[in-house]
């Protein structure tokens, strides 16, 4: 699917709460917008104090009955390398 000028150039930034909803609830809309950023629908902006406040919370140990303390940090790991990082 090809972009319009306009999506090309949209930029959002997350919530930690909203990255790590889409973490642990892969059908529900959090989950949604990670993937319209992997498809390149916009440009995600991430702070370094937003990085690590992700970080943190997806090492607590509640959220393991829903995702491994590695696929958590590769995801932010993945983050950290592709969103735009100011």
């Amino acid at each position: 699917m090809a972009l319009s000028p306009a999506s090309q150039n949209s930029r959002a930034e997350f919530d930690p709460n909203v990255l790590v909803s889409a973490v642990i609830s892969p059908t529900r809309p959090p989950r949604l917008l990670v993937v319209a950023w992997a498809e390149g629908r916009f440009e995600l902006i991430m702070s370094p104090v937003l990085l690590e406040e992700l970080r943190e919370g997806l090492a607590r140990p509640k959220f393991r009955q829903w995702v491994s303390a590695e696929t958590a940090a590769d995801f932010v790991d993945g983050l950290e390398d592709s969103a735009i990082v100011k």
